[in-house]
């Protein structure tokens, strides 16, 4: 198979999508030959079978830009490749669709987001399948939709023994918005006894530098904020800390949580999304928005946990997530559909 991926961003040290790098090379190994168009490229480390190309937002160019580069590649390496897998954007799709269509280039969109747009809508009329990790993340009723899990790299995101404290360490990664509701978590924290929070990620918008700025203000001494980490640094915060909270709720299952349950690490959230997921979990660790009380109560009981208990609770998620959302296990589910 010859396949060309589109996607925002190709960098192995991108603080939000630095872990798309490691779905390239996982495709890389399944496929003869592969290109890549980004919006914007950094550093990166791929086979020979993989060829990249940026739209060129990292030299600052404009959109018309944007769209000559696109339709260039389009265009020129059309006989290089024959499957289209376009991810997250689905912008590129209303783009290339039609071009591809004529070609015959069969084309699966990733989409991981509860926001149903216009332009969503169009774009899934386009493609032949819709690609993602649960009902939940795509809420079109379609017959176009394959749930396939997510793409979790299981081996960068090791089992590693916790070392036992009487201070619970609690951990939150993520873009620090308004949406992730950063102070409800820092509420609950400061209710439990005897616990600690570290805080992981940027703000970007104007608006999320504002809320950044006023946990930093109100919290800076309570809370350890540890500003974005790349996807290679992520592991070892996750291996030292007891639970992760994931208080955003995108309507979606959110790497992150994944991420931290592959460590081993107790989870928490209030994303509905996981609400089914943790269900047969023996403490409760799906909690409704906004609810500090709830959240603090499931702090406490994971603080009053055995040690041994926590680690076997631990490594069950992590089989769980090498079960149904592994990356070496994603991506020839999603090269299987394209022969279907």
């Amino acid at each position: 198979m010859k396949l060309l991926i589109v996607t925002q961003v190709v960098d192995k040290n991108h603080p939000i999508l630095g872990f798309f790098h490691r779905w390239i090379v996982e495709f890389s190994k399944h496929v003869d030959q592969l290109h890549v168009i980004a919006l914007q490229v950094g550093e990166y480390d791929f086979s020979d079978n993989v060829s990249v190309h940026s739209l060129g937002k990292e030299d600052g160019v404009g959109r018309l830009e944007y769209l000559r580069r696109f339709y260039s590649y389009v265009w020129k390496y059309k006989k290089e490749y024959d499957s289209v897998f376009v991810h997250m954007n689905q912008i590129y799709v209303l783009l290339g669709g039609v071009f591809w269509k004529i070609f015959h280039k069969k084309i699966l969109l990733w989409y991981m987001h509860r926001s149903v747009t216009s332009s969503l809508r169009l774009a899934h009329v386009m493609v032949d399948g819709i690609v993602s990790a649960s009902e939940e993340s795509f809420r079109i009723k379609s017959k176009k939709l394959y749930i396939v899990g997510h793409g979790i790299d299981t081996d960068l995101f090791a089992l590693a023994p916790k070392e036992e404290s009487r201070v619970l360490k609690v951990l939150s990664v993520g873009r620090i918005a308004p949406v992730k509701q950063i102070e409800i978590l820092i509420a609950a924290v400061l209710n439990c006894k005897n616990s600690e929070l570290s805080v992981i990620g940027a703000a970007i918008t104007k608006a999320d530098i504002v809320y950044q700025e006023s946990l930093q203000k109100e919290f800076n001494s309570k809370v350890s904020f540890l500003g974005a980490k790349t996807q290679g640094e992520l592991p070892n915060f996750y291996q030292e800390s007891n639970v992760f909270v994931n208080t955003s709720n995108t309507g979606s299952i959110d790497k992150v949580v994944l991420e931290a349950m592959s460590t081993g690490t107790l989870v928490i959230s209030t994303n509905e999304a996981f609400k089914d997921i943790f269900s047969t979990l023996p403490y409760s660790a799906y909690v409704e928005e906004h609810d500090v009380l709830k959240l603090t109560e499931v702090l406490d009981t994971i603080k009053e946990m055995p040690h041994m208990e926590r680690e076997s609770l631990g490594a069950q998620l992590r089989n769980q997530v090498v079960k149904d959302h592994s990356l070496s296990k994603l991506i020839p589910k999603i090269l299987a559909l394209y022969e279907k």
